[in-house]
């Protein structure tokens, strides 16, 4: 009897470069080793399937033509449902792959936004 696929979850952030705005891409998928686990590892053998992909279905050359060929992690969020693309995904160890595009995140909330108005915390600090 074949044992279960043992998954690793991974999640990247892909950001834009340059760009006037901030526009991010997270990648998320479950992966079959831990060298996938290493980002440009992962990169790379995305590559290689995607590069499969485009050569060997119809849906993956016309992808790569309609995107100019310039075929990014934007386009790939519209196509990664594409059940051929799937596959070649599989076959390399990348399964339930996931691309949320985040564009133009312009904003004054930003990572180190303090969250605690300090005139509405009086006397919570220590003296």
């Amino acid at each position: 009897m074949p044992t279960p696929l043992s998954l690793r979850p991974i999640q990247f952030v892909v950001p834009r470069i340059p760009s006037p705005e901030l526009t991010v891409a997270v990648v998320t998928a479950s992966v079959t080793t831990d060298a996938l686990t290493n980002k440009q590892t992962f990169l790379n053998t995305l590559i290689m399937a995607l590069s499969n992909w485009a050569q060997t279905t119809g849906s993956g050359r016309k992808a790569w033509q309609q995107s100019g060929q310039d075929f990014n992690v934007g386009d790939l969020s519209h196509y990664q449902d594409d059940p051929r693309l799937k596959r070649q995904c599989v076959k390399v160890g990348i399964h339930n792959l996931d691309v949320t595009p985040y564009i133009d995140l312009s904003t004054t909330w930003t990572y180190d936004t303090v969250l605690i108005n300090p005139d509405l915390a009086r006397g919570t600090n220590p003296r």
